[in-house]
Parts: structure tokens; C-alpha cells; sequence
């Protein structure tokens, strides 16, 4: 069973591997490049973001019963899928709106025939919205058989953020997530702030795919453009923290004189921190978490990681909500189609004020 099981996992990273080479990353608008091309939504999503910040506003009256199906990566030490369900309904019952809900949970690696099953049995339940992620190759052609199904359910992507060039003008209803490209500037500013010019980094990135590319190939651009800094290795792993642990010492025997090395996911850089401590690197070598969730706050505070750029967690969750509430109500013309949560860079020299606003204001809905 192990065997096929990283057999599987292996045909799976070729796969992937081999399409963002074919696609790279002209596939998809960034935010930025697709306001550029449609201003109006740029002047929508400013509005929309009025509307998540405040207080929520009730229907006066109990809508018809919309049905929701969720299809989450969840099964990870990060708990931002977790949060996102919880602030969605918190706001959806704040709104309320009459719905019912069914949520899956599935690992993050090796998940994808679960998620195909699941998506298929969705059509049995004829959902009104379906909310489903892309974070790996293979979820793009999900999505599209999705779309193309008569009397399909209207479509939220979560955690992707930027628009894909092959959909053209029949996009999913809703982006919505945290742009992971400026999520990874405010990392690689930092750590060009604070590290010599010429220091050596390693990579240790997502399972390959979307998520590694925006999060992990940007981070390498930004400062190959903006530094001489020595990029010695990259290393792809499951997306697991025991993957990243093995990632981590491959990357450590190559180059004796790593400054830091930089992590694409919170589970990985768990993993990470484990490795470089186990190997007596604690003090020499520099470790990012990548979300600022609950785990990476609590290594943070422990000194086992130095920096993360932290989500304003739930604003994803009530967006989702929002966006519901204007579709029931007539007002689908008020949809931007992304939707873009803000970040805060949070390090060891954080005051503890300073953090208590942020995790009050990212965790209002889950704490």
C-alpha cells in the first residue's frame, strides 16, 4: 500500500511538474494585471471590501433554502480551511440566511481521487453553491467539467485569487483567499531588509503545483530581480511536515552555508524547523512560516520560527458569506469576481499588542 501510495504520489508531481512548464505562469492574470484590463472590478472589489470589514447586515426576511457544498484540503496542521467554515457560517447565520450545508475534509496529498468522488456526488445533492479550491494541476479540469454541467452550481474557488486566462469570460462566480504573490513580497522583503546581499537560501515548497508556483517560484523571481542572493537547492514535497523534514535535509547537505531557508506552507514549515533544529542550526539558519495560523503564532512565540506573513484569516470566510447574501438578494451586478483578504508580516520582534490586535481582527468569527 506505501509503495503505491508514493508511486501515485510520484506520477503526480511529473504530472504537475510538467504542466506548469507548458503553462507557466502566463496562465492566470495576477490581481493587479486583471484590475489593469477590467477597472470596473477593481472600483467593485474596493466596495465589496466595505461590506466585509463592517458589521453584518440581516435579511429582514428568511430567503428560500440554498444548499452549499464545500470540498476542503482541511486535513492539515494549518488550521486556515478550519477557520474559513467556521467564519463563513458565523456570518451566514449573522446574515440570516436560511442555507444548509455539507463540508468534506479531505488530506492535502495523494487527495485527489477523493476529491474527484466527492464533486461527482455533489451533482446528487444539485447544490445551489460549490465551494472547491485549485491548488494543484489536476483541479482545473475538475472545475471545468463542473462549469460545463447543465444547470451548474455557481462556483467559489477558495485560496486562489487570480484569474485564469484559459476561462476567459466564463470565470467561476467567485475568487476568494489572500493573493499569495503579495503575501510572498512581504516575505522576500523582509528578508531582503534583513539578510547580507550575497546569503544562501533553500526552497522547500508546496506539492507541486499552483500553490508552490505563486507562493514559492514568485519568491525566487523577486529576488533574483532584486538581490544576489545564492539560491543553492529546491525541493518539492507532499505538503506534509515529515516531507519537509526529508526536504529539509537534503537541502542542508548541499549547502553548509545556508542563511535561511524559505517555506511555502505552514505545515512545511513545521517540518522545516524541526529539521534545521535537529540539526543543531537553530540560531545560524532563518525559517518562515507562511499563513500565521494558530500553530505557526505558537512557534513563533517559542522561537522556532523567526517570521510569518499572517492572514486576516476570517475575512475569507465572511466574504464567501457576502457574496451569497448579494446573489439571493437580487444584487449578483455588486459581485467582484476576486475577492483578496490583507496580510501582516509578524516576526519575533512583534509586541505582543501589536499581535493581540491582529489575531483579534483575523480570528474574529473562529477564536
Amino acid at each position: 500500500m506505501l509503495f503505491k501510495k508514493m508511486l501515485l504520489l510520484l506520477l503526480c508531481c511529473f504530472a504537475n511538474i510538467s504542466s506548469l512548464q507548458a503553462h507557466g505562469t502566463a496562465s492566470y492574470w495576477t490581481i493587479d494585471e486583471y484590475f489593469q484590463l477590467n477597472p470596473a472590478q477593481q472600483k467593485l472589489s474596493q466596495q465589496f471590501n466595505e461590506i466585509v470589514q463592517n458589521e453584518a447586515v440581516a435579511l429582514k426576511q428568511k430567503n428560500q433554502p440554498i444548499k452549499i457544498f464545500i470540498v476542503y484540503p482541511s486535513k492539515q496542521i494549518s488550521d486556515y480551511w478550519r477557520r474559513s467554515i467556521l467564519a463563513f457560517e458565523a456570518r451566514l447565520k449573522e446574515l440570516n440566511i436560511n442555507y444548509q450545508i455539507r463540508s468534506h475534509h479531505t488530506s492535502v496529498a495523494l487527495s485527489f481521487t477523493q476529491q474527484k468522488r466527492l464533486l461527482a456526488r455533489s451533482k446528487e445533492y444539485n447544490p445551489d453553491y460549490l465551494i472547491f479550491t485549485l491548488s494543484i494541476t489536476e483541479h482545473q479540469g475538475l472545475i471545468e467539467t463542473i462549469m460545463q454541467q447543465q444547470n451548474a452550481p455557481k462556483l467559489i474557488l477558495q485560496n486562489i485569487t487570480t484569474p485564469l486566462k484559459v476561462w476567459a469570460d466564463k470565470q467561476p462566480f467567485f475568487y476568494v483567499g489572500f493573493d499569495h504573490i503579495k503575501g510572498t513580497q512581504l516575505l522576500a522583503n523582509y528578508y531582503l531588509k534583513l539578510m547580507d546581499k550575497k546569503s544562501h537560501y533553500a526552497m522547500i515548497y508546496w506539492a507541486p503545483g499552483y500553490l508552490s508556483e505563486v507562493r514559492g517560484h514568485s519568491f525566487i523571481h523577486l529576488l533574483e530581480s532584486n538581490s544576489d542572493f545564492i539560491l543553492s537547492s529546491e525541493h518539492y514535497t507532499d505538503a506534509t511536515r515529515s516531507s519537509a523534514y526529508r526536504a529539509t535535509q537534503k537541502a542542508l547537505a548541499t549547502d553548509h552555508e545556508l542563511a535561511f531557508i524559505y517555506a511555502c506552507s505552514t505545515d512545511v514549515a513545521l517540518g522545516v524547523s524541526q529539521a534545521v533544529r535537529d540539526a543543531g542550526l537553530k540560531d545560524t539558519i532563518k525559517v518562515n512560516g507562511w499563513g500565521g495560523g494558530a500553530n505557526e503564532l505558537q512557534a513563533l512565540k517559542k522561537g522556532l520560527l523567526d517570521v510569518t506573513v499572517m492572514r486576516m484569516n476570517d475575512d475569507n470566510g465572511v466574504a464567501m458569506a457576502e457574496v451569497i447574501k448579494l446573489d439571493i438578494s437580487g444584487k449578483e451586478h455588486q459581485v467582484p469576481l476576486i475577492y483578496s483578504g490583507e496580510f501582516a508580516i509578524i516576526d519575533n520582534n512583534t509586541s505582543e499588542e501589536a499581535l493581540t490586535r491582529y489575531k483579534k481582527r483575523a480570528f474574529r468569527y473562529s477564536h
